[in-house]
């Protein structure tokens, strides 16, 4: 018995040490390049009270956010190699370029993270290059664009209620007669028909729109198929109305204004549940602020807004004209105004010429 334990025991003395040796190694090299590292995974017991706080939501940097489960972080990767593309060419450099220096920073890159990542070379660097130059690109064209107006940013435009205290009239576009067109062009025409937005001289005009449980489905897929097809932005004209009635409701009063002008008839459960619904709508799809159909019409919208004349107008015509009592009392208030100045005058021509 003594024996057996004894060969026992010089069996595993010798790979247990080698193992022992071995971890202690690791630990002491993680031991060693720790001072170096600055990026850390959530904790586990951290994380998992407030799941969503913690996890990408729309795109993923770097290895730990990787989620091949998660359908809004896989189709913004194809984001990324656009972002590519549109960065080397706005710098006029050379992928072979990008590459030589993504090459160098590969093993300080790789000291940073706390973690062991689990890539091969090839694919950290790819990583190192996609997610560096994306960064980069959206930066510039923040810089580009919504830097120049810090007032609204991303580059929107404000909700129904904020519209009408700036000024802006909101009204039903009338539909246009036309002669009578085949079958295949009248299908077309009323597809289209609630996309056919337009904004002038203060006017914002927004077709019909008829909601009911069944646009929910209808809408959510059709937005869906744009974001797989991934046409070009212009082209995108689902995820861009999407957008456009997103920034118009924020709230159930912008879903009264909107029914109050006949643009917007609610068949759901409550204006509520309607608002809910164009706000979560556009979540996570890819949309480019300076291209889509309606970009124009943000930009016309946006300027609008920003001048002081029609926030005056719409506060003197909702303070003094919003019923006929306020409009009499100005009315009246001018009046004895113009009666004052006339008798004022009269008293000092009196006071010079006595005769007179």
């Amino acid at each position: 018995m003594e024996g057996v334990e004894g060969e026992l025991a010089i069996d595993i003395r010798e790979p247990l040490l080698s193992s022992a040796r071995g971890k202690l190694s690791v630990l002491s090299k993680e031991s060693m390049a720790s001072d170096k590292c600055t990026i850390f995974r959530t904790p586990g017991l951290i994380r998992q009270r407030n799941k969503h706080l913690y996890e990408p939501q729309t795109v993923a940097i770097g290895p730990y956010g990787r989620r091949d489960d998660k359908p809004s972080l896989r189709a913004m990767e194809w984001l990324k190699w656009r972002y590519l593309q549109e960065f080397l060419s706005r710098n006029n450099s050379t992928l072979e370029d990008c590459i030589a220096e993504i090459q160098k920073l590969v093993p300080e890159a790789r000291g940073c993270y706390f973690e062991w990542v689990n890539l091969k070379p090839v694919e950290f660097a790819e990583m190192l290059l996609l997610d560096g130059c994306f960064i980069l690109e959206f930066l510039i064209k923040w810089k580009l664009g919504a830097g120049r107006d810090k007032k609204i940013f991303p580059r929107t435009i404000p909700s129904a209620t904020e519209l009408l205290d700036a000024g802006v009239t909101i009204k039903k576009k009338k539909k246009k007669k036309k002669k009578k067109k085949n079958e295949n062009e009248t299908h077309e025409k009323r597809l289209s028909a609630f996309l056919d937005v337009a904004f002038e001289d203060g006017v914002l005009e927004i077709p019909f729109l008829s909601v009911d449980p069944s646009t929910l489905p209808r809408f959510s897929n059709l937005l869906a198929f744009e974001q797989c097809l991934r046409c070009e932005p212009d082209e995108a004209y689902m995820t861009s109305y999407a957008i456009f009635m997103n920034c118009l409701i924020d709230k159930r009063e912008d879903v009264a204004v909107l029914h109050q002008r006949g643009i917007l008839e609610n068949n759901l459960a409550s204006d509520e549940e309607l608002a809910v619904f164009f706000n979560q709508l556009s979540d996570y799809a890819y949309f480019d602020y300076e291209k889509h159909y309606l970009a124009e019409v943000f930009r016309d919208v946006r300027k609008y807004c920003d001048s002081r004349w029609p926030k005056w107008r719409a506060k003197l015509v909702r303070d003094y004209f919003s019923n006929p009592w306020a409009i009499i009392s100005l009315i009246a208030a001018a009046v004895l105004l113009i009666l004052t100045i006339l008798q004022t005058v009269y008293t000092i021509c009196s006071y010079y010429h006595p005769g007179n």
